[in-house]
């Protein structure tokens, strides 16, 4: 049951990530709008995730 429960969760992340990665190529400079579907999606800081996966992540010792 746990492992049926892991399996829903990484596909609906990997769906996720393929809309937002889809959206991202349809407009990727309007980052307000990111952050306002990210906020839809996932309450926490859009800034705390995306600096996660930015390459800027590498320089700046604050990113977690």
């Amino acid at each position: 049951m746990k492992r049926q429960a892991k399996t829903h969760n990484s596909s609906r992340l990997s769906q996720g990530l393929a809309t937002t990665a889809n959206w991202l190529q349809d407009d990727h400079r309007d980052f307000g709008k990111l952050k306002s579907l990210w906020s839809r999606t996932h309450p926490r800081s859009p800034l705390q995730v995306l600096t996660k996966f930015s390459p800027l992540h590498l320089r700046s010792p604050s990113a977690g």
